[in-house]
């Protein structure tokens, strides 16, 4: 569960970047990019989706399939023990 203090985390590190290294924020909704001379991140809320090398366009995260990671199917019990084989 997320807490108010891994937002408040967020926005100090951008807070720090900013005074650093002199870089442009911008909101827009619940995102928040931060570039820099040398990188631009993407955070979603706390969250951070998108990082990029600003010299090579390198970018250093992927998406997130589309699809679930897992397709796990469930059965119903029938009521009976399980029994164990060898493994021949």
């Amino acid at each position: 569960m997320r807490t108010w203090r891994s937002t408040f985390l967020v926005a100090f590190v951008c807070l720090v970047a900013v005074l650093r290294a002199h870089a442009q924020v911008v909101v827009s909704g619940q995102a928040l990019t931060v570039t820099t001379a040398n990188a631009t991140a993407i955070f979603q809320g706390p969250d951070l989706v998108g990082f990029a090398n600003a010299a090579t366009g390198e970018s250093y995260l992927k998406s997130a399939p589309a699809s679930p990671l897992l397709n796990l199917e469930t059965m119903a019990g029938t009521g009976q023990p399980l029994t164990a084989s060898a493994w021949n």
